[in-house]
């Protein structure tokens, strides 16, 4: 069996909501409440929701309710949540680069394109890092 300790330091200071202030009329009670009422509870009351502290209490509480495949399966699937979420920040920072790159050839390009009547070939290709075959291909294509 797995345990899991949640320390509720008090006095934690939790924001009390006006118009629910009659359910929860004093703050520091609220961790108490919390002790007190965990197992009971089927859903966070929204007062208490909005401490992250509580609101990791309940989510730990609601953990060692689980049976072992079920805990597993849990986990399983916050690892692909996980795995999911890295994928796609690597997928965007490769778009980044990849956007980034293609600027960077456009540029070279169009100011090749301005150079073609004004310089040679070798000129053009020192001058914007293309190859001599690409300025060639250029003139060829403006040429048309």
């Amino acid at each position: 069996m797995r345990y899991t300790f949640v320390c509720l330091a008090a006095p934690l200071r939790v924001p009390l909501d006006k118009r629910s202030d009659n359910a929860f009329p004093h703050a520091r009670r609220k961790p108490l409440y919390f002790v007190k009422s965990a197992r009971e509870l089927q859903a966070v009351p929204q007062v208490m929701g909005i401490v992250p502290e509580i609101q990791q209490a309940f989510t730990i509480a609601n953990q060692t309710n689980l049976s072992p495949e079920e805990l597993e399966d849990l986990e399983r699937r916050e690892i692909f949540i996980q795995d999911m979420r890295g994928a796609m920040t690597k997928a965007v920072n490769q778009g980044i680069q990849q956007g980034i790159q293609q600027g960077a050839k456009d540029a070279q390009i169009e100011i090749a394109q301005r150079l073609l009547n004004i310089l040679d070939v070798e000129t053009i290709s020192q001058t914007t890092g293309l190859s001599i075959e690409e300025i060639q291909s250029l003139r060829t294509a403006e040429g048309e």
